[in-house]
């Protein structure tokens, strides 16, 4: 009966850490590391929060900024009350190093009418960027560079949801192991109930 409970207990663990690693975080439409990344115009790099490792400082800021923006109020740094959440969060950074600002960037969109912000994480807050919105081109101009992020509205002027993911996909090989662990436990316990009897 002990293996029993320590298998049913190693099945429901796995089972809370699959569904837990597939959950988006608070404020964030999917997991950072799937967010869309929009284009941008030739004389910058940009770097999405996935690819954060390749990133000069290793993505040491990124990471800061991204945990600060799991905890931020949306609706403060976008000033609109429309149901939102973050749809991309990316680094900037100038082609060439030696570069000085200000930085005349356009970001190209995937999905202007839903854009409500452009933030900029800068001195260990996030603020809004005064950005124009031009079709799917986002102009703006910055004195410095590092991470961004853009922030939609996840619903239309309708009320209807946007199509857009709440997180990572379910993987089809934890459903597959749960199923097996499961099916095996159960083959354990009937064994076991026979050689007691």
């Amino acid at each position: 009966m002990k293996r029993f409970v320590t298998l049913m207990a190693a099945l429901m663990l796995l089972v809370s850490l699959s569904v837990a690693a597939m959950a988006a975080p608070a404020n964030f439409i999917a997991s950072p590391e799937s967010l869309e990344t929009p284009g941008i115009n030739n004389d910058y790099i940009i770097t999405p929060y996935g690819q954060r490792s390749t990133l000069p400082d290793g993505g040491a800021l990124i990471e800061e900024s991204y945990s600060k923006l799991t905890a931020a109020k949306l609706s403060s740094l976008s000033g609109s009350d429309d149901k939102q959440l973050v749809t991309s969060l990316f680094d900037i950074r100038p082609k060439d190093a030696n570069s000085k600002g200000p930085y005349n960037i356009v970001l190209t969109l995937s999905d202007p009418d839903n854009f409500l912000a452009l933030i900029h994480y800068s001195g260990g807050a996030w603020t809004k960027v005064n950005a124009t919105l031009n079709g799917k081109n986002l102009s703006f101009t910055a004195d410095s560079l590092s991470p961004y992020a853009i922030i939609s509205k996840t619903t239309s002027s309708s009320g209807t949801p946007i199509s857009q993911p709440t997180g990572e996909p379910l993987h089809i090989g934890y459903i597959a192991g749960a199923v097996v662990l499961a099916a095996g436990a159960v083959w354990f316990f009937v064994q076991s109930r026979k050689v007691k009897a």
